[in-house]
């Protein structure tokens, strides 16, 4: 974000000037640009372990659980307090997976077993997992915690330890996603795509498009199982049939989130973060980049915390964090014809006016749209220095050497 737009919006708060579509600090309107959201990050400097990222989760007394390659972090909004295997609390210091359980419980899934967080206490969970580089946990709806392997298992908690399902022989490929739904539970694999249990039985899905994919995440919803790969993009299975959604095929999925408006978040592997359209929305996918503020184009971890603001851990730039601020940012990302501005006003209809050098008067319309006017539409100059109401509507304008 320039300097310049956010002395435009200073000076049209000084004014009095109404800023167009509004909304709530901290939620993430789908249809507001990513150009004006408020970006924050974090790296070593402010006490992050290490810069990459691969696990978010939030327990219900509102700490922010950080997992990265050199250790766990928890942090308060202000500081990171860190365990690892040096200090005893983690079996190793590679964090591979998180997960915040229903009765407050910190599940962590290490390159070296899981363990457990709760009231402060650590402890390695024993069964199947036990020193097993755990690559994914899930939980139900109706509560069940689950953990699938680097060895090809899927494991269950019992309530004292973890239960290896069986009749799993024909993975034979690390499970690197679970999304347990009503009546089955499905299975992602690293090279051996997607797999579907239920009954006891095990049966592979989408042959044709997911045979030999890197099945990197899984979300469950109301659209049906949205599959993302490393290999061969993003698929969602509806009532039996497999699509593909988007064109990720060369870039790659590496993680996916739905926030609490319904809002599906794609992290990929080299093109930083992706906001999907809903369905039945008329509005194409929207990204955020390294050039846009994204501390690095690979997307490991993504969270939504109470507050409704979206998470992401990159894979070498740290944490960031994503959320609505009190005011809008408008600059040429938005349409403004340029990011020079030197006099704005509002309009009897309630339209924002903005005089720009070289690039005419701009118009933001109260419902957002923008609308840039220039030498070609019949102006006597680009450079436009002044603006005032004029009454009936519209604004009259001082061109530079024009009057």
């Amino acid at each position: 974000m320039t300097d310049i737009r956010l002395f435009l919006l200073a000076l049209a708060a000084a004014f009095g000037l109404a800023v167009p579509v509004a909304h709530a600090q901290g939620t993430l309107p789908p249809e507001r640009p990513l150009t004006q959201v408020v970006l924050d990050s974090w790296g070593r400097t402010e006490g992050l372990p290490q810069l990459s990222v691969t696990a978010l989760a939030q327990t219900g007394d509102g700490f922010l659980w950080v997992g990265t390659q050199e250790g766990l972090a928890r942090f308060d909004g202000l500081h990171f307090q860190s365990y690892d295997a040096v200090t005893g609390d983690l079996p190793t210091s590679a964090v591979t997976a998180l997960l915040a359980g229903p009765d407050g419980t910190l599940w962590i899934g290490t390159r070296g077993g899981l363990a457990r967080q709760r009231d402060g206490h650590f402890e390695t969970v024993p069964g199947a997992t036990e020193d097993a580089y755990v690559f994914a946990l899930a939980t139900s709806a109706d509560g069940e915690i689950w953990a699938g392997t680097r060895r090809g298992a899927v494991a269950r908690y019992n309530g004292s330890e973890f239960e290896a399902l069986d009749g799993l022989d024909s993975l034979q490929a690390p499970v690197t996603a679970i999304a347990p739904t009503r009546g089955a539970l499905w299975i992602g694999t690293l090279g051996r795509g997607l797999w579907r249990w239920a009954g006891g039985t095990l049966t592979r899905v989408g042959d044709d498009a997911l045979g030999e994919a890197h099945v990197t995440a899984l979300l469950d919803g109301p659209d049906g199982l949205t599959i993302g790969t490393l290999t061969s993009g993003l698929f969602r299975l509806r009532d039996g049939r497999l699509r593909p959604v988007g064109a990720f095929g060369e870039v790659g999925v590496r993680r996916l989130h739905r926030d609490p408006l319904g809002t599906l978040w794609v992290g990929t592997e080299s093109g930083g973060l992706v906001r999907q359209p809903g369905a039945g929305r008329e509005r194409r996918a929207a990204s955020l980049t390294v050039e846009g503020g994204l501390p690095h184009a690979t997307v490991r971890s993504l969270l939504s915390d109470h507050e409704g603001s979206l998470w992401i851990g990159t894979d070498g730039g740290g944490l960031a964090r994503i959320r609505s601020g009190k005011m809008l940012a408008w600059g040429t990302p938005e349409g403004i014809g340029s990011d020079i501005v030197f006099s704005i006003t509002q309009a009897e209809d309630g339209a924002m006016w903005l005089a720009t050098e070289g690039r005419g008067v701009s118009r933001i319309a109260p419902d957002g749209t923008v609308s840039t006017f220039t030498s070609a539409d019949g102006l006597p100059g680009d450079v436009a220095i002044s603006l005032a109401p004029a009454r009936g509507g519209g604004v009259w304008a001082g061109i530079h050497g024009h009057g």
